[in-house]
């Protein structure tokens, strides 16, 4: 018997699996995978090792059993009904308050998957729900690169920010070094937030985002005289995998046309905004749908008359109009008020 542990009540027949994996888990959290034996899990278990062994062949079979159940457990409490159509921040938010609150309401589980290296052991079906479930992460990854939201960094980046957060978050709760309240788990996804995401808000660009691409117009040079401002920037497009970049002239009249008309159809959720530069290198519409889906489609050339024209529609959801708006007003009043 372990020492310091009074007996435990010996599980029924029906109770035995779960009786092994439950003791198990507390091992393998509390000890590690290599330390933990067969018969200290049967003892921890309070059934013998003979017992252990009808149900499970070895220790590595206990230990994928395990890690299969508490993955996919820990995927449902974190991603299940993941709020959608709302702003990237507000879903990342709900994202970080459900891993913080599973990280604290299964503790055991989360140090089993959080800090102990399990590929030594993984059959191939565990290898199967890993592929998966990271396959998905960087799915998501991906689209949040594509539609301007997330830095353009690589995944493992990205992860070590967002998962060593929480790593470190959860154990200085659990150390007693904080206390894990609603707002300080707010402040820390802000924090985070705010370390990952691209950094759409700048006085000198504007971009529309959206599932599958993006556009971004920055301003490069500007000059202004008494007919208004010229300006010369960089049109860049991004759309289901394919990019283009190029300079491009417009007007600051021309982008403040396009945020009022992008803004009405805001308000309303119908209509159609236009943008387009100076000999038409860049033509954009954007087409605000039915139920909240909005497209950006049009065509943009990144030298002009080299027959070099790409077509683009790019799909997205009312979510992301307002920071466009955002940006757009702020370029509106800085333009607007050098005329």
């Amino acid at each position: 018997m372990e020492r310091g542990r009074p007996p435990a009540k010996r599980p029924s027949a029906e109770e035995k699996p779960g009786a092994i994996l439950a003791a198990a888990l507390e091992l393998f959290a509390e000890r590690g995978f290599h330390a933990t034996n067969v018969p200290l899990i049967a003892e921890r278990a309070s059934v013998s090792v003979g017992t252990l062994y009808h149900y499970f062949e070895n220790k590595e079979a206990i230990a994928n059993e395990l890690y299969r159940r508490v993955r996919k457990e820990m995927e449902k409490a974190v991603y299940a009904d993941l709020p959608a159509g709302v702003p990237p921040d507000e879903q990342f938010r709900a994202f970080w308050q459900r891993s913080v609150a599973y990280a604290m309401n299964k503790p055991l589980a989360f140090r089993f998957l959080e800090t102990h290296h399990h590929g030594s052991y993984l059959d191939e079906a565990s290898h199967a729900l890993d592929r998966q479930v990271k396959a998905g992460a960087h799915e998501s990854m991906e689209r949040g690169r594509l539609s301007g939201v997330l830095k353009p960094v690589h995944d493992e980046v990205l992860t070590a920010f967002i998962d060593g957060a929480i790593k470190h978050l959860v154990r200085a709760a659990q150390e007693g070094r904080l206390e894990l309240t609603p707002e300080v788990v707010d402040q820390a996804a802000a924090c985070c937030w705010q370390a990952i995401k691209e950094g759409w808000i700048t006085m000198d660009k504007f971009t529309l985002a959206g599932e599958t691409g993006k556009i971004s117009l920055s301003f490069e040079y500007t000059q202004c005289g008494e007919g208004g401002c010229d300006c010369r920037g960089t049109a860049s497009i991004a759309s289901w995998g394919f990019q283009a970049q190029g300079k491009v002239w417009f007007t600051a009249a021309d982008v403040a046309r396009f945020h009022s008309e992008l803004a009405a159809c805001y308000q309303t959720l119908t209509g159609v905004a236009t943008f387009a530069t100076q000999e038409d290198t860049l033509k954009l519409e954007v087409v605000f749908g039915r139920r909240g889906q909005v497209e950006f489609r049009g065509t943009f050339q990144e030298s002009h008359n080299e027959g070099n024209e790409l077509k683009f529609r790019i799909q997205t959801d009312q979510s992301y109009i307002a920071q466009s708006l955002e940006e757009l007003s702020a370029l509106v009043k800085r333009y607007g008020a050098a005329q």
